[in-house]
């Protein structure tokens, strides 16, 4: 089973129109977009979608589908249901699932389109590519609203759908112990605990606790989760690298995790270096091209470099521009020359 997360965003989508605040801004400026909400599941070379956004024809094409065999629907809100006739025109008969009243709710709008609506009653489960489907009840006034749950070998994934934090007790029952959680964000900040009765935080020794009592415990540790989790799966004596947008993390592991707790200790140690995706200046991992040596300033970053290889693409350009302008290759090239202190046209490109 995989699990890709075609859409995230809100019901206006971003950048949104009209608005000129610093995300929408960065957005307009560096060309990416947080598409609308559609979570994709395919198994078996099977494909379903769990709601289908106005952004969909787009989402379909950057991941190369081309027949999608179910459809799943949460609710009636535009930004959920409002690009399946993107699809529709190109393929015939489409299934689509969801509890009766989503169906009269979303079946007004779609009247003229002809595909296979089948009911499901929420907490009933049903089969579609070898996975296990359950809907179930969640609270988002005011229309009727499902998250949904899926079941496959051993595996959960439990998706929220819109909601808000007065679930029914039935529903929060059926999202239990999921290995993994799509849940809505839209909600102020400490609300968790009015949701799930116990919170936990994973401190730098892989350990849950209940309470954060020394923040630098908590610090500079992305890497302790994976780490954990394959601990708890049995693995042992392994090295565990991660990848940040600045540093890079090497973390011994016997039985338990042996790398220093904090960034200091680890690059003393040699279990963090400065290397990363994103951030990390060019000056720092390379010294110097062709003979040339480069000038150590901030003129070009690592995101810089892997943009003109094409290993990422200006969307992925998620972090601040040295020289505050664009994400595309030229003006990557252009900031990449400035490290030779000379202009592109000087290269020869």
């Amino acid at each position: 089973m995989i699990v890709t997360l075609l859409g995230t965003g809100d019901s206006p989508g971003t950048p949104i129109i009209n608005c000129h605040c610093r995300t929408c801004e960065d957005a307009r400026r560096r060309g990416w977009e947080r598409r609308r909400f559609s979570v994709m599941v395919q198994n078996g070379g099977k494909t379903v979608l769990i709601d289908t956004s106005p952004d969909l024809r787009r989402q379909l094409l950057d991941n190369g589908v081309e027949v999608v065999d179910a459809v799943i629907w949460t609710h009636c809100h535009f930004d959920h249901f409002g690009g399946f006739g993107e699809f529709y025109r190109v393929q015939d008969n489409v299934r689509v699932y969801s509890a009766p009243q989503v169906h009269d709710d979303i079946g007004g709008f779609l009247r003229f389109l002809k595909y296979r609506p089948l009911e499901v009653e929420p907490y009933q489960t049903f089969s579609i590519a070898g996975m296990e489907f359950t809907l179930f009840e969640v609270n988002h006034p005011p229309v009727y609203s499902l998250g949904v749950r899926i079941d496959w070998k051993g595996y959960r994934v439990v998706i929220s759908g819109d909601t808000n934090i007065h679930i029914p007790e039935r529903s929060i029952s059926e999202m239990q112990n999921p290995d993994l959680l799509i849940v809505e964000a839209l909600a102020p900040s400490g609300k968790c605990k009015r949701v799930f009765d116990e919170v936990f935080f994973l401190d730098v020794d892989g350990r849950l606790v209940e309470k954060v009592d020394d923040p630098i415990k908590f610090a500079a540790s992305n890497w302790v989760a994976s780490v954990a989790f394959l601990l708890q799966e049995g693995y042992r004596n392994f090295l565990f690298v991660d990848m940040g947008s600045t540093t890079t993390d090497i973390i011994p592991v016997t039985d338990r995790i042996q790398a220093g707790r904090t960034d200091y200790e680890r690059l003393k140690r040699g279990e963090m270096i400065y290397f990363g995706i994103l951030r990390t200046p060019v000056f720092y991992v390379l010294r110097e091209f062709h003979g040339t040596p480069l000038c150590p300033e901030f003129f070009a970053i690592m995101a810089d470099v892997f943009v003109v290889t094409g290993d990422i693409g200006p969307e992925m350009y998620t972090c601040d521009t040295p020289d505050g302008k664009g994400a595309d290759t030229e003006s990557c090239m252009r900031r990449l020359a400035r490290t030779l202190c000379c202009d592109l046209e000087e290269l020869g490109v």
